[in-house]
């Protein structure tokens, strides 16, 4: 009697044990098919971001091409080009100008330097003289220089109120008949009158007063 008592309460718990297993397995199923359908409505919303995005780059790339469409482009003027030439062809012949090595040999004795580059950028990168880039090398102005090789002290105020101009624009101005200067250009009236030289710089960065 005893046995049949233990052998049915086992098949009981058995059954429940089962049961128990059965539900505890349909949970992970539910929910690993909730993850599931979770990751795929997330990658769904991915896909549409990226669709509407390339939706939006496409309707962007038109309407920049309709844009330059309608704008009008500047059409090459020979004129202008003849002038910009001019004012180059004015520059570079207008001085003598003069690689690392000549500007050492300026200075008396030089010759027995080890390094003849070394003088020449030490005074660009003091700011007391410009340089020019041509034919891959740093060129330096002839009148920037006195007869004993020293750069003229007016070249570094000059420098110091053109700021961040380009080299050649510098030197465009250097090269250019000035008003203030009665018509004469900078680089002539250097050695002279370099006072005359600087406030003449300081009223073309300041441009025409009116009134």
């Amino acid at each position: 009697m005893s046995k049949l008592i233990a052998t049915s309460r086992f098949k009981r718990f058995y059954s429940g044990n089962a049961r128990v297993s059965a539900v505890a397995g349909a949970l992970r199923v539910g929910r690993a098919e909730i993850q599931e359908r979770h990751a795929f409505e997330e990658l769904q919303k991915v896909l549409t971001l990226i669709r509407e995005g390339e939706t939006l780059a496409r309707q962007l790339t038109s309407s920049v091409a309709q844009i330059v469409e309608r704008t009008p482009i500047r059409p090459y003027d020979p004129v202008q080009e003849r002038l910009r030439q001019r004012a180059a062809t004015a520059i570079l012949n207008g001085t003598e100008w003069l690689t690392s090595t000549e500007v050492d040999a300026l200075v008396p004795g030089s010759g027995k330097r080890i390094n003849s580059h070394a003088r020449a950028n030490r005074l660009l990168s003091e700011g007391k003289v410009f340089a020019i880039e041509h034919g891959g090398k740093k060129r330096y102005p002839r009148y920037a220089f006195d007869p004993l090789g020293n750069p003229y002290p007016a070249i570094r105020d000059v420098l110091q109120l053109f700021g961040k101009a380009s080299p050649l624009r510098v030197a465009s101005w250097f090269e250019s008949s000035s008003v203030a200067l009665n018509g004469r250009r900078p680089r002539e009236v250097l050695e002279a009158d370099p006072t005359a030289v600087v406030l003449a710089a300081r009223e073309h960065i300041a441009g025409p007063v009116h009134g």
